[in-house]
């Protein structure tokens, strides 16, 4: 399962942010990749993240740098590969 660390996050000018996703392990020796998907004008970096949780129910943190568009937008990053 995954997650955003934050609910909701506000980008009030163009300035790249931070943002982390959790990633949970359902079952034993768990991996994958994330791959966030955001509007178009949207920058996401890097385009993916691998991971690889041993134990289910143990889980990891992935950070993604994402910076919005010049003109103002309004939309939602969604996770992809969960």
């Amino acid at each position: 399962a995954a997650s955003f660390s934050e609910k909701s996050l506000l980008f009030p000018s163009a300035s790249q942010r931070r943002v982390e996703i959790t990633v949970r392990a359902n079952r034993d020796n768990s991996g994958g990749e994330i791959r966030p998907a955001a509007p178009d004008g949207w920058r996401i970096e890097p385009a993916g993240r691998d991971y690889s949780i041993a134990r289910a129910g143990e889980q990891t943190t992935l950070t993604f740098s994402v910076t919005p568009p010049a003109a103002v937008s309004s939309g939602a990053i969604t996770i992809a590969g969960a």
